[in-house]
């Protein structure tokens, strides 16, 4: 996988600023984190953590990360604010620059707070010797792996690890070899290792030495008071009951440089997790031992002041470099934090820079004792006595670098600021969409900076794009609609995050990156991506990577279990609790009340399947893989007929969660004690946008949508006439933007452009009110109220507001739904001419949206003859194709 992100970036799980990717001799995941906190003097200065809605705001970024900024309130929306930016001065150094805006009728008194801390994943390492005379394997480093009584994840493993690894700082590394299911929310419970005979691991090591007398060297911990028996190489050992780990020996006797095969199969007394296994002579055994250490947060630390400014030199243990802060402030002073939380500091230390402040993690009280909340340090460097008269803005620059390095005139980084901030990539829409541009730009922004670094991804440690900052973890199908997002903004991330989420055949541990719900928004970032992209070679090179996650999810692969129902009718249950990112929908809420949610199949399960089958068929057809489309097409006859003949409510008018027999036979469809429907939800809609409803049920389907779904913010997760219908959920009573994407794309295929239209303007309208009232960029909107709701800098799942503002409003865009394909599209310079070769999969008329050059009017041709078309704005031509399949060669010219 090539990694394109910079050293230095918004990385931070903690703080907004800058950070960098720091190897170290030590560990991996480091992470060197800088802070700035501008403040009024004698306030309640709120540090400004990524987690917590503390008044910052993504404000700007540019595609390449080369300059960003954030905004932070320091009074309530624009009374008193700062701009704080970043700009890259070359690829060791950056330019902070900080600007305080004064808009009260007041002079104010404030300071700069720059904090500087390294970050590791873990607080503590294990240390380990070994013996001159020795050879190593970590208990992960397996040619096999494999349980008495297989698990539904054995090949589908969760977060991109490998089969059986977890995380704990009691293990070299880090890591260890057994089951560790915390993150399997609600899942079948299995024995762990070794708590069921036959249980088998297989080593092989190349033997580097002869030995005369050779031990095997086993550090381990059971996972109970039982001890844990396994015949090793046809003998029996037992390993003593310890909650911590411990080192017990094997004997080996002679053993001869070269290949030895080693296997453990277990004899089903006690649960065990493995560390290590280390061969050295007898004699030598003692020598191997283990410590665990702290790491070592405290840099060594150099501050000097001068006529113009400080500087501050941290040299942190392991790094090879020092870090070098320079401020042109005379009036600088430091100050030093013992803790690894800044909300440990009272607020108002923080804010006043007088030194009779600065033991700072003292309270103002007796009857308040200090915090100590993390492990860690900050260097504290504070630029102060800042006078800013009413309506007046104060700048203060700052560089902080990776070594020494030359320093400029503040004119001069005033100037390199400028040409940054100019060239950073600006959201901008043609004159009906421009009142749409701040709010979209926020959330851009918040797409670009929601990034953060270390996340362990299949033995390396990576950046990552993930929905929100409270979420340090991988995101299934957040991350594929940050990634159609970036199909638009930057083509090299948008192929970072695919390739980071699909897998490849030589992978043994999983088909996709599975983390959250398995919707696979990825397969349609990549049919996005080839539909916007002319020469197609390259990105046809995925397709049998996209393959194996749809192979998955249709139980075709790496032991799925998605397909085990007599129906044929898919659930993706054996593997999240969640399966289409919608957590307290009420039908899933009651399986789990019920228990029966491993006997039951959602709709969308089965219809994402069905409208993937249909896509990857297109990709497939290109690539003259006849077999694959023959399997495409079977799997939607086959799950088509089963929504119809099991799903399918006639009374209702909805499609129903199915509920199996204890051998997988149709047992009921999911309705509550009064015989109501329990899926009067998105859910129940999903086979409209798979393409398995007949034209009856379509109509009755889209009525639902128009008439008990759609709310003055948007589509509502659940039916509002519905008696579970509620206003205090998190989905329910709720409109998010990512379902309403996939019904919005239906809309186009189906030829319904006013209904696609309304969805796109409502979706626009509330969150331009919400982001311009509040700058944040919240998750989802409220039936009730309008106002947005839950994480305040989302990006991940509202990414298709960005989507629609540039179907509708950014020129040179081409828009169709899951239908059509674009081999090609050829736009002029000035977005006034377009031709188009698009290939229709669909019996039905679909709408195609075109954004032109707004100043002329246009005249459409499809195959060379006019072609029905309607202008929705100015600039914005809406063509109908015919209800036929095949071929079209779409051309708009001005007239």
């Amino acid at each position: 996988m090539k990694n394109v992100m910079p050293l230095w970036g918004p990385y931070s799980k903690k703080y907004f600023g800058i950070s960098k990717i720091c190897p170290h001799e030590n560990e991996a995941g480091v992470r060197f984190d800088f802070t700035v906190l501008p403040a009024v003097s004698n306030t309640d200065a709120k540090v400004p953590n990524v987690t917590l809605p503390v008044g910052v705001h993504p404000w700007e970024c540019a595609s390449d990360y080369s300059y960003y900024s954030y905004r932070q309130e320091l009074e309530w929306k624009d009374v008193i604010y700062a701009d704080v930016s970043f700009t890259r001065l070359d690829d060791e150094s950056t330019l902070v620059r900080t600007e305080i805006f004064n808009n009260s009728a007041l002079m104010q008194n404030c300071l700069v707070n720059y904090f500087s801390s390294l970050q590791f994943p873990t607080e503590n390492r294990v240390e380990l010797t070994l013996p001159e005379k020795c050879d190593f394997r970590k208990a992960n480093s397996y040619t096999v792996y494999e349980y008495a009584t297989p698990r539904p994840w054995d090949r589908e493993t969760m977060d991109a690890m490998h089969r059986g690894e977890f995380f704990d700082d009691r293990f070299y590394e880090h890591r260890g070899l057994g089951d560790r299911d915390n993150n399997r929310y609600i899942l079948p419970k299995y024995p762990k290792l070794g708590e069921e005979a036959g249980d088998r691991i297989e080593y092989r090591f190349e033997l580097e030495n002869d030995y005369n007398d050779a031990v095997m060297a086993v550090r381990y911990r059971t996972t109970s008071d039982k001890s844990s028996g396994f015949e090793i190489n046809g003998k029996t050992v037992s390993f003593a009951p310890c909650d911590s780990p411990m080192t017990a020996f094997v004997e080996l006797g002679r053993l001869e440089k070269g290949t030895f095969d080693l296997t453990l199969v277990s004899k089903g007394t006690g649960g065990i997790e493995f560390d290590f296994f280390a061969v050295c002579e007898k004699s030598d055994a003692d020598r191997i031992k283990t410590e665990t250490v702290k790491n070592n947060f405290l840099p060594d630390i150099k501050t000097e002041n001068d006529s113009e400014g400080a500087t501050v030199k941290l040299k942190y243990e392991g790094i090879e470099k020092e870090f070098v802060l320079r401020t042109f402030n005379k009036d600088t002073r430091f100050r030093e934090i013992p803790t690894g939380c800044l909300e440990d500091v009272p607020t108002a230390r923080i804010s006043q820079p007088d030194p009779s402040f600065d033991n700072m993690l003292e309270t103002f009280s007796g009857e308040f004792r200090e915090k100590h909340s993390d492990e860690g340090f900050y260097q504290n460097t504070l630029a102060h006595t800042l006078f800013i008269k009413p309506n007046e803005s104060h700048v203060e620059y700052a560089v902080i670098s990776s070594g020494v390095t030359e320093y400029k005139t503040t004119d001069e980084y005033e100037e390199i600021y400028i040409n940054a901030k100019d060239k950073a990539e600006k959201f901008i829409l043609n004159s009906a969409g421009k009142k749409y541009e701040f709010s979209n730009q926020l959330l851009k922004t918040a797409l670009f900076m929601n990034t953060v670094y270390p996340l362990y991804h299949h033995g390396e440690y990576v950046v990552h794009h993930t929905p929100g900052k409270r979420w340090d973890s991988f995101y299934t199908w957040d991350s594929g609609f940050i990634g159609l997002a970036m199909n638009e903004y930057s083509r090299e991330l948008a192929e970072y995050i695919l390739d980071l989420y699909l897998s490849d055949k030589d992978n043994p541990d999983y088909a996709f990156l599975l983390h959250g719900s398995p919707v696979p928004v990825h397969i349609y970032q990549y049919y996005d991506l080839l539909c916007r992209t002319n020469d197609k070679e390259k990105l046809y090179k995925y397709y049998d990577r996209v393959k194996m996650f749809y192979d998955f999810l249709a139980g075709k692969i790496n032991g799925s279990t998605t397909d085990k129902f007599e129906t044929r009718l898919t659930t993706t249950f054996d593997y999240f609790y969640n399966c289409s990112g919608m957590d307290d929908l009420p039908p899933q809420a009651e399986i789990y009340r019920r228990g029966d949610q491993l006997k039951t199949a959602p709709c969308i399960s089965s219809s994402q399947v069905i409208r993937c089958a249909k896509i990857l068929s297109t990709v497939a057809k290109k690539l003259g893989k006849t077999d694959d489309t023959a399997e495409y097409k079977s799997d939607i006859e086959r799950l088509s007929e089963a929504l119809n003949k099991y799903a399918w409510d006639e009374n209702a008018g909805y499609y129903s969660y199915v509920v199996h027999g204890d051998c997988g036979e149709f047992k009921e469809q999911l309705k509550t004690g009064n015989g109501e429907n329990l899926n009067k939800t998105m859910d129940g809609i999903y086979p409209l946008i798979a393409g398995a409803a007949d034209s009856d049920k379509r109509q009755r389907l889209i009525n639902h949508i128009k008439n008990d779904m759609m709310s003055g913010v948007g589509i509502s997760a659940v039916d509002m006439s519905a008696s579970y219908f509620a206003t205090n959920g998190y989905w329910n009573g709720n409109v998010w933007f990512s379902h309403q994407w996939f019904v919005w794309k239906t809309m186009l295929d189906l030829g319904e452009s006013d209904f696609a239209f309304k969805i796109a303007e409502t979706a626009l309208e509330a969150w331009k009110r919400e982001v311009e009232y509040s700058y944040y960029t919240f998750e989802m909107m409220s039936v009730t109220t309008g106002r947005g709701g839950w994480f305040h800098n989302f990006g991940g799942l509202s990414s298709p507001v960005n989507l629609w503002a540039m179907a509708y409003y950014k020129p040179g865009t081409l828009t169709a739904g899951f239908d059509c394909f674009t081999d090609r599209q050829k736009w002029s310079e000035g977005f006034d001419k377009l031709e188009a070769v698009i290939e229709h999969n669909s019996d039905s008329r679909s709408v195609i949206l075109a954004c032109m050059n707004e100043n002329y009017d246009y005249a459409v041709e499809v195959n060379s003859q006019p072609a029905e078309s309607a202008v929705r704005e100015k600039g914005t031509i809406e063509i109908m194709l015919p209800a036929e399949k095949g071929e079209f060669i779409l051309r708009i010219t001005r007239r």
